[in-house]
């Protein structure tokens, strides 16, 4: 019972800081998989408003993890600019990726300065999809560093990041007896109970 109470008070939390103001995230939150198989995630911005450039860098365990493809998602079509992909009607699908030290850069702006800063109005927007391949078992966080979101003016958007994660198997669940039951036996799923528990020191960054 106190880990769903806890449970609900952090998703409930959850969503008003997500709703306070524009929030940078990697969705899914979390990832499973082993080795050698592929999971993708997504950079994705939300409740944003006039956004007219941005950059991040991408980072995770090379040790576990090798990024294998990138696709960046033309938010303001061939009129714009982006460093390692200069030609934005034609990305070079790896340039900006660093497996050997577990990261990937991106720098993303408009050029047209006569350009009104997109809305979200309301919803989100995929910003980049990564491919990752699974090189070692283990856990690896997936989380955004260096970040900065610019509007029209060129003021800096202020906002909130929310990590992800990978981890070699797919968590199982745990039994407990329903009270006054009489052996009747109920789940929790323990991902569900381990995310949250850990939910501000592992995943969130705020």
């Amino acid at each position: 019972m106190k880990d769903i109470k806890l449970i609900c008070f952090l998703f409930l939390f959850t969503i008003g800081i997500a709703s306070a103001k524009p929030l940078l995230l990697v969705d899914p939150t979390g990832s499973f998989g082993g080795i050698g198989s592929t999971f993708s995630k997504n950079v994705v911005l939300a409740n944003f408003d006039d956004l007219y450039a941005y950059q991040f860098r991408l980072n995770w365990n090379p040790q576990s993890l090798e990024c294998t493809n990138v696709n960046i998602n033309k938010i303001f079509g061939v009129n714009c600019l982006s460093i390692y992909n200069p030609d934005c009607s034609n990305p070079d699908p790896l340039g900006g990726v660093n497996n050997a030290q577990g990261y990937y850069d991106i720098a993303y702006t408009a050029k047209d300065p006569t350009l009104t800063g997109l809305n979200s109005n309301p919803g989100v927007l995929t910003l980049v999809t990564l491919t990752f391949r699974v090189k070692n078992t283990g856990w690896s966080s997936i989380n955004i560093s260096k970040d900065m979101l610019v509007d029209s003016k060129g003021g800096l958007i202020d906002h909130t990041v929310a990590n992800g994660y990978w981890q070699t198997n797919v968590p199982t669940t745990i039994r407990r007896p329903l009270r006054g039951s009489g052996g009747t036996r109920w789940s929790i799923p323990l991902d569900l109970v381990n995310t949250f528990r850990d939910f501000f020191a592992r995943i969130f960054k705020i």
